[in-house]
């Protein structure tokens, strides 16, 4: 993981995170880890999941980098 950064909307609450991972072989390695699944867990009560807590996503499309 080259970076990840959580951003907070303070005039609703909504959390909107960023992980940059090269490979996907890498992100579900990490999604295994014990480490990772403890923080779906504390992470859980602020963010929408799935049944295993992981976050649910959305793929989304870069339009702007600057």
């Amino acid at each position: 993981m080259r970076s990840y950064s959580i951003f907070l909307d303070e005039a609703d609450g909504t959390l909107f995170a960023i992980a940059e991972i090269e490979h996907i072989e890498a992100r579900e390695s990490i999604a295994r880890t014990e480490v990772c699944k403890r923080w779906w867990k504390f992470m859980a009560p602020l963010m929408e999941v799935n049944q295993d807590d992981s976050p649910c996503t959305v793929a989304l499309r870069k339009v702007f980098e600057l």
